[in-house]
């Protein structure tokens, strides 16, 4: 009975220990990495969502404004361009902004024009601002986004 008192439960006890020192490191660790990527993929989404917004503007002025026309291979860029944002908004977005961002670009239409732009500009219009307080909703408060250290 000495052997087990003196040797096994120290032994068990010592081991117990060493066993929530390391999973407490691992969770503070864990923690660490979560906040690292969590900021990271926070400025990555912003960067998408500007993306967006910025080439359907784009989009938008060279389609409803007389007098800015980029040429045939600006345009076709132009709409690669807002495809690709869309798709990204997809991605890396809420739910609530790839639904906005989807409504942006049905109301432009399967192939964006002028006449279309024209026809729509409310719709357009209207997803537009459907899909900046989409944004505001994800990383417009920043009480949701913890600064890197």
């Amino acid at each position: 009975m000495d052997w087990l008192t003196n040797v096994v439960v120290p032994a068990l006890a010592s081991a117990g220990i060493a066993w929530i020192v390391t999973a407490a490191k691992a969770r503070g660790e864990l923690r660490k990495l979560r906040a690292e990527y969590g900021g990271a993929h926070f400025q990555h989404r912003q960067g998408v969502y500007h993306d967006l917004l910025t080439a359907e503007r784009r989009m938008r002025l060279v389609l409803t404004q007389e007098g800015h026309s980029p040429g045939r291979e600006g345009w076709q860029e132009l709409v690669r361009t807002f495809h690709h944002t869309v798709n990204g908004v997809i991605i890396a977005g809420t739910q609530k902004a790839a639904d906005a961002a989807q409504r942006i670009e049905r109301a432009y239409g399967d192939r964006p024009s002028a006449e279309t732009a024209r026809a729509n500009v409310e719709e357009i219009q209207g997803a537009a601002r459907e899909f900046v307080a989409a944004v505001r909703d994800d990383i417009g408060r920043l009480d949701r986004f913890e600064w890197p250290k």
